[in-house]
């Protein structure tokens, strides 16, 4: 990531997530995040569609852009795996830490790793 990229990733701390599922219908939702040293980190229920869609292929993408006029952004592709296990409890307590969001006992963690990526006007300072 630029340096641009990785300023505005860290000014925002939602995105939209896009998975596929066996059906090859695409499933695009709202999720919360934190990014920490070039990967995304992303709780979820267990039994959330966009889980199974990512147990099944691995593969994601996600948006970041600018709340208000949309006319900055960054669309990144990805592998993502799920973790729960003892990796888990570290980083949702971070997580916790940083966010002050709360993990419930049927939350798993979405470790997102950027592949490639896109973006637009991130060096304009707009609005």
């Amino acid at each position: 990531m630029t340096s641009a990229e990785t300023r505005f990733i860290q000014s925002r701390d939602t995105c939209r997530l896009a998975t596929v599922g066996r059906d090859r219908w695409p499933h695009c939702v709202p999720v919360g995040y934190l990014y920490e040293r070039g990967v995304f980190y992303i709780p979820s229920a267990r039994t959330a569609k966009k889980i199974s869609n990512l147990r099944s292929k691995g593969r994601a993408c996600i948006v970041i852009d600018d709340d208000d006029t949309k006319e900055r952004g960054i669309m990144i592709q990805g592998q993502a795996s799920i973790v729960r296990d003892r990796r888990f409890a570290r980083l949702g307590t971070w997580m916790e830490s940083k966010t002050g969001w709360t993990m419930g006992s049927d939350t798993v963690m979405v470790v997102f790793k950027p592949v490639r990526k896109a973006s637009w006007n991130l060096s304009k300072r707009l609005g």
